[in-house]
C-alpha cells in the first residue's frame, strides 16, 4: 500500500511537467503543419496523430 501511495504521490508531482511538455509539442505540431485528423466517418471522434 506504502509503494502505491509513493507512486501516486510521484505521479501527481510530474502530472504538471508532463502536460506542459505535451502542449508544447502540441503547438509545435501545429506551428509545422505535420497533423493529420483521423478518418471520421460518425463525426464524433476528435483523435489527432502528431509528430
Amino acid at each position: 500500500m506504502a509503494a502505491s501511495g509513493a507512486y501516486a504521490h510521484v505521479l501527481a508531482g510530474v502530472a504538471p511537467y508532463a502536460r506542459a511538455a505535451g502542449r508544447a509539442r502540441a503547438e509545435q505540431g501545429l506551428r509545422l503543419g505535420r497533423f493529420q485528423r483521423a478518418p471520421d466517418p460518425f463525426g464524433d471522434r476528435v483523435d489527432v496523430f502528431g509528430p
